[in-house]
Parts: C-alpha cells; structure tokens; sequence
C-alpha cells in the first residue's frame, strides 16, 4: 500500500480468530442440547471459597458444603451440608420454547447472554418457615473456558443464583458476548527499515500526546538506532549508596482516627457485597444481618471474642508462616478492613 506521501508499504491483514470463523457458528443447535452433554456425562463444578464448597451436579443437585480433617489430618468430615436444590420437570429455562429470544445479563462489566436452569426443592430454610432453598445456574459462553462456577451469590434468604461459565455454550452464536473484534494489521517499508513510521502518523502523534505508537527500545523517532553513552553510575557511587530512609505510614489521617477508634472498641467495620452484610466489632463479635425496606432487620450472630482461642490460634499461625515472618496486629486489621470494605 501507499501512503498520501507516496511512502509505500507491504501489509498483512490477520487471520479472522476461530470465533470469528463460520465454520464455528452453529446456530441450529439450542442451548438445551448443549447443556444435556454436561447433564449427560454426570459432572460436577465446583466453588472452593473461604469456608463453604459448593457443587453444582449438572441436571441433577447442588450442595453446599464444609469439610475438617480429623486430628490425624488423613480422613475428611463434612461437618455441614445443604442442597440448594434439585433438577425438576419445571426448572428448564422458557428460551426452550423462543430459542431466538436470548435473555441477557449485567456481568462482569458486560451484558452477557445467559442459559438459566432452575433448581428447587432444597434443604428446609431456617429462617423461612415451609421453605425449601433454591438456585437459578446462569450458563454463559466463555471461549477457551473449562465449565467452571465463577460466583455464587445469596440473593434473599434461602434463594441464591450461580453463574456459570463454559465454552461449550459458545457454539450457538447467539450466547456470544457482542464485542467487536480487534484484528491487527502489520506492516513494514518497502526500504527495509522496520520501524520507520509515515510522516503523516508523525503529525498525526504531534498533535495528540495519548498517541498509540511506542518508540521501540535502541530506537530513536524516526526509526534509527539509538546511540547514547553507559547510563551506569559511578563506582564511587555505587560503593556509597544512599542510606534509605524509613517507610511513612501510608494511612491518612481519618484513617488512623478510625483504626483509633476501631482498636478502642468504639466504632466497628460494617461491608460485605450482596444480600448479607457483616459487622465486625473488634474484641466484641462478629455479626451477620440484612435490613429490609420496612425496616426489619435479620441478624444472625457468628461468635463472640474469645481471647484464650484467639491466642492459640494467633500461636499456630506465628509457626505456620515460619520464625523469620512475624504477623503483626496492624497486619491482620489491614487485611481485615480490605475484606470488609469490598
């Protein structure tokens, strides 16, 4: 090709990705028959997070779960268990009946079109008198994915929703992310410098500073080797280094206040995403709660400060991160603050 500046070029235009390729797009198949493979080879997923594992048994359960060792670290004990909910005649998602008409979902930044199978009839609800838990699974396309549970959200009480993603979805074109592709076309100068760029680019750059060309490293602008003296310092310098200087603390001043307050008991940590919230009252308790629209509030107490098992448990984490590693308070109330506040 030729430039405006009858600079010319020799270009490459790139291969389209195999999603791109017809040959992939199979829009006769329905998600149904897609999903029936992951019913019909018995698999299960799984979601390992800070306490509960849960196992989504496609077409049939999912459970959630806690496992211990026992003192000899060899048998595992489930210690709690609750399915969430079984495959029945009515859990099937209604785009069976309009295959056309894809529902669509705000995940992970981007409206993803979704296949949604619901399962029912769980384990008795505690805090729902002659209710039984129960899922809505969101299967959605992700090319180059294993069939893998990427979240699991308690929405209300007893009621949850797992997303779930798989490549195998991605073969109907119609459960395809809408994104445009972004192909990159290569090209070189006829006179054999590499990276010589045209002049109109140059103007181009000059009159924007967010410009998308990156001078290659040894390269000046124009595309020539770039010649400079050793940038090493002085041996006498390297001999002397300069003494570093001791690390500020990073916190603002609210924030210090707040830790302040926080360690004096004062004041406590309330986050958590979803349905539930947690509050976190140092040396107190920690509590689980949602508060309705009404005004109602639903709160379930998960412990209280015992200080006899915080130092055992604070004596067996000093051995397991080793002698040379201390945990410092301010360590642990860092780490908690940033849970918290996601």
């Amino acid at each position: 090709m030729k430039t405006e500046n009858s600079e010319e070029y020799i270009c490459q235009l790139p291969e389209p990705s195999v999603y791109q390729k017809s040959e992939y797009v199979d829009v006769d198949t329905p998600a149904r028959e897609i999903i029936t493979k992951l019913e019909k080879d018995k698999s299960c997923s799984y979601r390992v997070d800070s306490y509960w594992i849960y196992e989504v048994c496609h077409g049939r359960h999912i459970k959630q779960f806690h496992e211990e060792r026992d003192a000899s670290n060899k048998k595992v004990l489930v210690k709690q268990a609750f399915f969430l909910g079984y495959i029945d005649e009515t859990s099937y998602s209604s785009a069976d009946l309009e295959p056309n008409n894809v529902q669509t979902l705000n995940h992970a930044g981007a409206l993803r079109p979704y296949y949604s199978i619901t399962f029912k009839g769980g384990t008795d609800c505690d805090l729902i008198p002659n209710f039984k838990r129960e899922t809505i699974v969101y299967y959605m396309c992700m090319p180059d994915f294993q069939t893998s549970v990427v979240n699991v959200k308690e929405t209300s009480t007893c009621k949850y929703e797992i997303i779930i993603y798989t490549s195998l979805l991605c073969k109907n074109k119609l459960y395809r992310i809408k994104e445009d592709p972004i192909n990159h076309i290569y090209c070189l100068s006829v006179d054999g410098m590499k990276w010589k760029r045209p002049i109109g680019y140059d103007i181009l750059a000059k009159q924007k500073e967010d410009t998308p060309f990156k001078i290659p490293p040894g390269r000046q602008p124009d595309g020539s080797p770039k010649i400079s003296s050793s940038s090493r310092p002085h041996p006498k310098t390297e001999s002397n280094p300069i003494s570093q200087q001791p690390k500020k603390s990073q916190l603002t001043f609210p924030e210090k206040t707040f830790v302040k307050h926080f360690l004096s008991g004062e004041k406590c940590v309330v986050g958590g995403t979803g349905w539930w919230k947690y509050e976190f009252c140092f040396l107190k308790s920690v509590k689980q709660f949602h508060k309705e629209k009404n005004g109602k509030k639903i709160e379930i107490l998960l412990g209280i400060w015992d200080e006899k098992a915080h130092v055992e448990n604070y004596s067996e984490l000093g051995k397991s991160i080793g002698n040379n590693k201390k945990v410092t308070h301010t360590d642990l109330l860092l780490l908690l603050m940033v849970i918290f506040a996601m």
